[in-house]
């Protein structure tokens, strides 16, 4: 499973990988981007129902409406992607408890977990310590997240902790 991840592009494009198998966006693209998706999938009808997104700390849910063509996920929000269940955290200023929350193969959010791929020192770029707990009791497979500006991973226990900036895909076996 080939998932194009997308983040914290802030209007620049990006080249959309046509053999992906889903693409997720993880907040503060905007600009060109959306467009160019509607072109992926008009000429990809495959990605008809394979493009998630959800927003970051620089977006505006108001704009959602002007992209029917992506599905906007809420906070919390679980699906089904390939087979995998996917869990979805989109930006939000202090995060919801998340102990009721389903365990899943993959979470993706804007925000990272706390004390991973963070910043402790900037108190714009903390990660969420609703997200650790998470991840401390449910032990997704793979977390995948943007915002911070760098593309890093790291292993924490038996889950993969991606960081992306701008565009990677990523494989999940």
């Amino acid at each position: 499973m080939l998932f194009q991840c997308i983040a914290d592009t802030h209007g620049q494009s990006v080249l959309l990988n046509d053999s992906a198998d889903a693409v997720i966006i993880l907040g503060d693209t905007g600009g060109r981007l959306y467009w160019d998706i509607k072109d992926l999938i008009m000429s990809n009808p495959r990605f008809s129902d394979k493009v998630f997104a959800i927003l970051g700390n620089h977006d505006d849910e108001s704009f959602i409406e002007n992209y029917p063509w992506i599905r906007w996920m809420s906070y919390g929000e679980k699906t089904e992607i390939c087979g995998y269940q996917v869990l979805f955290l989109p930006y939000k200023d202090s995060p919801g408890e998340l102990k009721n929350m389903p365990q899943v193969d993959i979470v993706f959010s804007h925000t990272p977990v706390m004390g991973l791929l963070d910043d402790s020192a900037d108190p714009f770029h903390q990660g969420s310590r609703e997200y650790l707990k998470y991840l401390c009791g449910k032990h997704p497979r793979m977390w995948v997240h943007g915002h911070m500006h760098i593309s890093d991973s790291l292993r924490f226990e038996s889950t993969l902790v991606k960081c992306v900036y701008q565009s990677e895909t990523i494989e999940f076996v």
